[in-house]
């Protein structure tokens, strides 16, 4: 802020040497070019500040979007584990809701489950994870969500119960800019 000041002030002695401060009459003298002065000075800086703000919010603030959780339920069916059986998992769906007035694109960059004794359960699904997965599990984490448009996505883990304390994890990158939420799963379990 202390260089913006210095800016200002070079600035106005410019426009003060150049001429252009317009004409002061005689009576008021050095206080009239004092007042001018100042006047555009602080014109000058405020109009900065707002521009500065404007683009700060525009560029550097994360857009406003929603992360709910819609429902948490145990699939039978999640995965293979040989041709002829198949592996329960904990599905969690999610609506993500772009709240901006421009288009957001999403980005989830982390699912993890973390119960009170501390293990930690990342999701199921990705790059490292082959296994067959059901449609529900596997969905996109990457998307684009135009204003006031929402989106259901699917995550699935291990199975945990209630009385894990489970508490889920989930980066989410707006737009670039990235912010973790957490949730606690054991008020969504009946």
């Amino acid at each position: 802020m202390k260089s913006l000041h210095i800016i200002l002030f070079i600035s106005i002695l410019l426009v003060i040497s150049s001429g252009n401060i317009g004409s002061v009459d005689e009576k008021s003298g050095i206080n009239g070019y004092v007042e001018k002065i100042i006047k555009l000075y602080n014109d000058a800086y405020l109009e900065i500040i707002r521009v500065y703000n404007d683009f700060m919010d525009k560029n550097l603030k994360p857009p406003n979007y929603e992360i709910n959780i819609n429902e948490i339920m145990v699939l039978k069916d999640c995965f293979d584990i040989s041709l002829d059986a198949k592996s329960p998992c904990l599905l969690v769906n999610l609506d993500i809701k772009n709240d901006h007035n421009d288009s957001v694109t999403f980005e989830i960059t982390g699912r993890t489950i973390v119960t009170k004794d501390g293990k930690q359960f990342d999701k199921y699904g990705g790059l490292y994870n082959t296994k067959q997965l059901n449609s529900q599990c596997d969905t996109e984490n990457f998307f684009k969500l135009f204003p006031k448009a929402n989106k259901k996505t699917g995550v699935c883990f291990p199975v945990v119960s209630k009385n894990d304390g489970p508490v889920m994890y989930i980066g989410v990158k707006a737009n670039g800019k990235e912010k973790e939420h957490n949730f606690d799963l054991t008020q969504y379990f009946s």
